[in-house]
């Protein structure tokens, strides 16, 4: 992520504040939520909208339908999660983002520049860290372990997030893993307990095909 970041640096201030837009309505960003996210990752400097993927309210929560559709999807992605606890009423957003394409596999994917954040009620990123294991993110529904998990362990049995097929009752969040940055992505009550995860968004970020994009990250073909 730090090699993009003084791609743009020299950004002139009306550019580097335009937020993108959605292309439909989101029950889990807003544009002061979107700001954080802006501000901390420069992919979103080169989105000019959002492209809509999932969300549970339109879909519900069907796991397998959520994971149809961010295979589909040829560019960078930011994955939202909502959990609500009854007993307290409370609700937490958290999420990661993936700059590579996403892949149906029982084997590890992502790269470097995939991260891991928590977003509502406080905002914290969790980058991977340099040297450490590669497991920054795992899809599967086709067999066997069947989910989306992040920061994995070798044999695919503990992550740092684990959204599960079973998505409001079987999934969790940890403190720490190999892959990421220690610390707590919601309150440390909640960790590796089973979450009410009540509400999944994807959004795509720009895609690789833009010109423009690869003008701005320096790249040549």
């Amino acid at each position: 992520m730090l090699k993009f970041y003084f791609s743009f640096k020299f950004l002139t201030l009306t550019n580097c504040f335009r937020l993108p837009t959605f292309s439909k309505p989101s029950q889990l960003l807003n544009n002061e939520l979107l700001s954080l996210l802006f501000c901390n990752n420069p992919y979103f400097h080169i989105t000019k909208s959002l492209s809509f993927i999932y969300s549970s309210s339109f879909f519900g929560l069907d796991f397998n339908h959520f994971g149809n559709e961010i295979i589909k999807y040829t560019g960078p992605t930011l994955l939202l999660f909502k959990f609500f606890d009854p007993v307290s009423k409370k609700s937490f957003v958290f999420g990661a983002f993936q700059q590579s394409p996403w892949r149906n596999s029982n084997e590890y994917q992502g790269n470097e520049q995939n991260y891991l954040f928590s977003l509502f009620p406080k905002y914290s990123n969790f980058y991977g860290v340099p040297g450490g294991e590669r497991n920054y993110s795992y899809l599967n529904f086709k067999d066997g372990k069947i989910g989306l998990g992040f920061g994995g362990n070798f044999n695919r049995t503990q992550f740092r997030i684990w959204i599960d097929e079973q998505i409001s009752t079987e999934s969790y969040v940890g403190k720490e893993d190999s892959t990421y940055q220690t610390g707590y992505i919601l309150d440390p009550v909640y960790n590796k307990q089973k979450l009410n995860i009540c509400e999944i968004e994807a959004w795509g970020l720009y895609k690789e095909e833009d010109v423009n994009t690869h003008q701005i990250l320096g790249k040549t073909e």
